[in-house]
């Protein structure tokens, strides 16, 4: 099937000069709890994804968790490790939400890719995600940026699909970040407190969906006093962002490095994310969506470059000029680690990714796709989407939460072209249509 070699080629190909557009009005959000705040976003204009666009991308996701459901059965560490995100039924182990990051799909190509073969939808859209990343963060924005009079499409999807949670298991869902440091991050970025005497529980509810937030040492007094079962745990777990920019650096301690306190937290937790499956790209391998190396595979440099050339035209990518994006395979999230280099890579730029390897350990190579830019209001910007879709337990299937497109000034200068959060980033709605 080269069907989809081409249209990605064609996508390709109508992202390669910035696309013209208005997006209207820019709104300044001041009055989402954070110390982040303000939140730029452009409300007038929303993005409508085709339902079979929709459909494809929560297929492609149902077959991503079964890659990675295999993953959590070899990575057990204990018979009752997240027993309530496991469905006896299909046998697998359920991210029960996720972020898909990919790469903005200008709505022209939408209307020509919506009238494709199904399968050939599917293939097509494997080729333009970055990762599944399996834990929400900033969820008080994702709630509150569209939301009128309180409620958001967001907020009311997401309610729905832990409400069934908490009724499919008789408990409710606390928020439990690994360190006192990550806690304090969240208590000011995404609940705008500083001290959680500042905030009710009704509040953590209507800001982040979780019916409250534990902070580690008060979850080890509800160990120490037999009351560990008593919540759902929604994990926190990712290293701290000073250890991924300096790997050199001393691990802090966290919750998880208690062995009881780890094996009360494994047994409750509904996040797949604790130990080796802590921030882990390895679901991408097992989609065939990127090229795993470490320093002895590294060294062979004729092997990496017929791989990435395989892989390359599968992405419709010219494979006489091909670029790999290098990360970090496990414990990284952002763009920590990346490294951005030519096919095969010489010089300078193999002896960086050689120190990354050693630094962080294995890697993923996965194709460079052209970055979709728009320009306006007299500015280039690079765009992504992300979408986000929740497991409903009641149909045993993913169904969407909401998505959005996420764009940030072009920066020519920089070493690798992200799309991530920061003060100049503007977000417009994505409407994921279904049936």
């Amino acid at each position: 099937m080269r069907e989809h070699i081409e249209l990605s080629r064609q996508l390709n190909q109508e992202v390669q000069n910035p696309i013209e557009v208005n997006f209207g009005r820019t709104n300044v959000h001041h009055e989402i709890p954070s110390n982040l705040s303000p939140f730029l976003t452009k409300p007038s204009q929303v993005i409508q994804m085709p339902t079979v666009i929709t459909e494809a991308l929560l297929e492609i996701t149902a077959e991503y968790n079964r890659v990675f459901s295999g993953l959590v059965k070899e990575n057990l560490e204990t018979d009752k490790a997240y027993q309530y995100a496991y469905n006896p039924e299909t046998q697998e182990y359920i991210n029960y939400g996720f972020q898909i990051d990919m790469r903005a799909i200008p709505e022209s190509f939408f209307e020509i890719l919506k009238n494709e073969e199904f399968e050939t939808i599917k293939e097509v859209l494997k080729r333009c995600v970055f990762e599944w990343e399996d834990s929400f963060a900033m969820l008080n924005l994702l709630r509150l940026q569209f939301a009128e009079n309180g409620e958001s499409v967001f907020s009311s999807n997401f309610d729905r699909i832990f409400d069934i949670i908490r009724f499919t298991h008789g408990k409710p869902i606390a928020l439990l970040p690994s360190t006192h440091e990550k806690y304090q991050a969240i208590l000011e970025s995404e609940l705008g407190v500083k001290d959680r005497s500042e905030i009710s529980d009704s509040q953590i509810r209507r800001l982040l969906g979780y019916d409250t937030i534990f902070s580690p040492l008060e979850y080890q007094k509800m160990c120490e006093t037999g009351r560990s079962n008593e919540y759902l745990l929604y994990v926190r777990s990712s290293i701290p962002t000073a250890n991924l920019r300096n790997p050199n650096l001393e691990r802090p301690m966290t919750i998880l490095d208690d062995p009881l306190l780890r094996t009360s937290i494994l047994e409750n937790s509904i996040t797949l994310n604790i130990g080796a499956l802590n921030d882990t790209k390895r679901g991408m391998l097992g989609m065939g969506l990127g090229l795993r190396v470490d320093l002895d595979s590294f060294s062979d440099s004729e092997r990496i470059t017929h791989l990435m050339r395989e892989m390359c035209e599968s992405y419709g990518l010219d494979t006489e000029l091909m670029r790999g994006r290098f990360k970090p395979l496990d414990e990284a999230f952002g763009c920590y680690g990346h490294e951005t280099t030519k096919i095969p890579c010489t010089g300078k730029h193999k002896q960086k990714v050689k120190k990354h390897l050693k630094q962080m350990g294995e890697y993923i190579i996965q194709p460079e796709m052209p970055t979709t830019q728009f320009y306006m209001d007299g500015e280039i910007y690079n765009a992504n989407h992300r979408n986000f879709v929740g497991y409903n337990l009641e149909t045993q299937k993913y169904e969407p939460i909401d998505g959005t497109m996420f764009i940030q000034p072009h920066n020519e200068k920089a070493r690798v072209q992200v799309v991530h959060g920061s003060r100049q980033s503007i977000v417009t709605r994505l409407n994921m249509q279904t049936k």
